[in-house]
């Protein structure tokens, strides 16, 4: 009797309650409805009215979510779960369970928002995400690395889950909670086989050692505990430079290389202060073993001496002439690995001994160096200068004259010079200057930039009169015949040479008097 209409009488109470303010009324009303028709043992509510109503009331909740208002929002999800509804399969309800602990999680209420996700199945990996989400702010770090560790094993586990557990765990300052999660994105790469992959693996797997490095340092730290898992860390990146090595792809992590070896041998040195013998014996054989993968260098400094007893037995122009173009690039090479290491000082040995080198260096490598150290922010300039001096003598002192090139670094090494502003670096400067004016001079039919000779000529011209400011006339009377001799080859010529002379005369004078008068 009545059976009939008791689909239509929850969707039409629902729709009547649903913007009802008194929440708390409502709820309980829609609990009495629906538990009147879980206990009637004569009635069951058929599937497509249980379906619309807990879409009805899955669409409230979400409403609700939407406009921030959790603890109903979580109300609404939880009646859609009543026993009400058993002739509807219940694997939906944990998506409202979940939506429910959600919910409790954005209002705080973590106690709440756990007790929910007890009630999910424990095979899910979003089940165990917001089982660590609500551990995490509790401050139950063990809870929440035992979750990471159920989320990985889950089998719809998506390792975007564990990016944005990474963030979370970081702010939690849970160190061994951040090491799971990281550890955890680690095991996603293995096996992918790809590049990205390694040098992604090598960034982590730094991560780790730097976070297990710091735990060593603390007051309480458990030595007994942390230091092994430093060292399986250690060992993971050895294993993981090894495989580079295998594959020929080693000088893609010469840094990092550079960077656990250091990392492992001075770990090794303060363990020999209190540490566990095995444990120190195992930091310096990861030393030992990750250094050799950086001998990269060694290897280079090798082949150039190769090349260089291949050179002296033979006499034959081509293979000379391959032997030191193969030299020219092992130099290229060697600083190329040395930027990565940011061993600057060493870059300097290497641009000297190239500079030094009985072998012809093309001018090409010297060029191919300069441009490695100029995209470089953190050179040093005097570095940088050396390069750049290197090239200049090589266009100087081999004929390997190109105009536009030259000019381009010349007008680099004047500035650096003129930038340092010291006596010394403005003399440099000065003959760098009357250098180029030389080369304009005799390479008149060469296309020597016309931007390149008027930035020169002003350079000149303003240096000229700085120079007599300070009354240091030896060096403004070069500074002016420079640019005298520049304009002579720019536009305007004769004349503008003689405007030039004419103010250098002109200035002289006033400095000149000025000086006098002074004294």
């Amino acid at each position: 009797m009545g059976h009939s209409f008791v689909d239509r009488i929850l969707l039409s109470q629902i729709f009547c309650l649903k913007d009802r303010k008194e929440h708390k009324q409502v709820v309980s009303d829609m609990e009495i409805a629906l538990t009147a028709v879980a206990k009637d043992p004569t009635f069951t509510l058929d599937k497509p009215a249980s379906v619309a109503c807990q879409s009805l009331m899955f669409k409230i909740g979400a409403k609700l979510f939407q406009s921030k208002q959790y603890p109903q929002a979580a109300d609404w999800f939880l009646l859609c779960t009543h026993a009400s509804f058993k002739s509807v399969s219940s694997s939906g309800d944990a998506k409202c369970y979940r939506k429910a602990a959600l919910c409790h999680i954005h209002s705080k209420a973590y106690a709440q928002a756990s007790a929910v996700i007890s009630r999910c199945p424990g095979n899910e990996a979003s089940t165990h995400y917001l089982t660590f989400l609500a551990a995490t702010y509790q401050g139950r770090e063990d809870d929440a690395v035992t979750a990471i560790d159920g989320m990985i094993k889950a089998p719809d586990f998506d390792r975007k889950m564990l990016l944005l557990a990474t963030q979370l765990a970081h702010e939690s300052h849970m160190k061994n909670l951040l090491l799971s999660v990281l550890g955890g994105l680690l095991e996603t790469l293995k096996g992918s086989g790809s590049l990205e992959s390694e040098l992604e693996g090598m960034t982590l797997i730094r991560c780790m050692i730097r976070i297990a490095t710091e735990m060593t340092r603390e007051p309480d730290a458990n030595l007994a505990t942390v230091l092994p898992t430093l060292v399986s860390y250690l060992q993971m990146a050895r294993d993981l430079v090894l495989e580079a090595e295998a594959k020929k792809s080693a000088n893609l992590i010469v840094k990092d290389i550079s960077w656990l070896w250091r990392t492992a041998y001075n770990l090794a040195i303060r363990g020999c202060s209190g540490w566990d013998e095995l444990v120190v014996a195992e930091l310096f054989s990861c030393a030992r073993q990750v250094q050799l993968c950086s001998s990269i260098l060694n290897e280079i400094t090798s082949f150039r001496e190769i090349t260089s007893q291949h050179r002296q037995a033979n006499q034959e122009q081509d293979i000379l002439q391959q032997l030191d173009k193969l030299t020219g690039l092992s130099f290229v090479f060697e600083v190329e690995q040395l930027c990565i290491l940011e061993d600057w000082e060493r870059i300097g040995k290497v641009i000297q001994d190239a500079t030094e080198s009985k072998t012809t260096i093309s001018l090409e490598t010297f060029e191919a160096i300069a441009d490695l150290l100029w995209v470089r922010p953190l050179c040093p300039t005097h570095v940088l200068y050396a390069a750049l001096e290197a090239i200049l003598k090589a266009c100087l002192e081999r004929g390997s004259m190109d105009c536009d090139r030259f000019s381009r670094w010349l007008r680099a090494i004047v500035s650096i010079l003129l930038s340092r502003n010291r006596h010394s670096d403005r003399e440099k400067a000065l003959g760098y200057v009357e250098q180029a004016s030389d080369v304009i001079k005799e390479n008149q039919e060469a296309e020597y930039p016309q931007d390149e000779r008027t930035w020169l000529l002003t350079t000149s011209y303003n240096c000229g009169i700085e120079s007599l400011q300070i009354t240091d006339l030896d060096h403004a009377k070069r500074w002016f015949e420079a640019a005298t001799l520049i304009a002579r080859y720019s536009q305007g010529g004769e004349s503008r040479a003689q405007q030039i002379e004419d103010s250098y005369r002109h200035l002289l004078a006033r400095y000149g008097q000025r000086s006098k008068n002074a004294t």
